[in-house]
């Protein structure tokens, strides 16, 4: 996990390590000195075209639940400044393309690639415009037609380190042999890529 870490005693700890002696015992949690966390491994901002999407799904679909967030979205600079106030130097923005073609999305919506696309390409703008504190995960649901050409896209950016899926918001089933074939492409694909 390179980017969530925690700092103690001017050492970089990956937080898994450090969970891993809390839950086996061997550390007194009282013994052991605060730390400061340096990086925030999932981070999200929606982007105008997915801000629209979800007020329109939200307005077509009465009673679906409907984050304030998704009104009001925060920007870039609300981002940078949150990090800032709570000392956080680097950050993982993650895409929520995804839900642009996510199975709870009822009927399936003919712009869903569209939006999919101009959310991911937001999300790596923010972090190109701040590239020494953000990398990017672009979102994909791994089922659709979508997937490999949105990996494709990104193959050789530098500001992306990686994909986001969802596998519950896509629809994936471990039983079915075709969602795991295409779930197999997909990281073949991404092992193919620079990241």
């Amino acid at each position: 996990m390179p980017y969530l870490s925690v700092n103690t005693a001017r050492r970089l700890i990956p937080l898994s390590l450090l969970m891993a002696t809390f839950f086996s015992g061997s550390v007194d949690a009282r013994e052991v000195a605060p730390v400061r966390v340096v990086a925030d491994h999932h981070l999200h901002l929606n982007s105008p075209a997915m801000t629209e999407f979800l007020a329109t799904e939200c307005e077509v679909a009465p009673g679906r639940k409907c984050l304030d967030r998704s009104k009001a979205p925060l920007t870039a600079a609300n981002l940078i400044a949150a990090m800032d106030h709570a000392g956080i130097k680097h950050g993982l923005l993650v895409s929520t393309a995804y839900f642009a073609e996510s199975i709870f999305i009822k009927p399936p919506s003919a712009n869903g690639p569209a939006v999919l696309r101009a959310s991911n390409d937001y999300t790596v703008a923010v972090a190109r415009a701040y590239p020494a504190r953000l990398k990017a995960l672009v979102g994909i649901n791994p089922l659709t037609a979508t997937a490999l050409p949105e990996i494709e896209r990104w193959r050789s950016d530098r500001h992306v380190v990686g994909i986001k899926l969802h596998l519950a918001n896509s629809g994936f089933d471990f039983r079915k042999p075709g969602d795991v074939a295409k779930l197999a492409e997909v990281f073949r694909a991404a092992a193919r890529t620079a990241w």
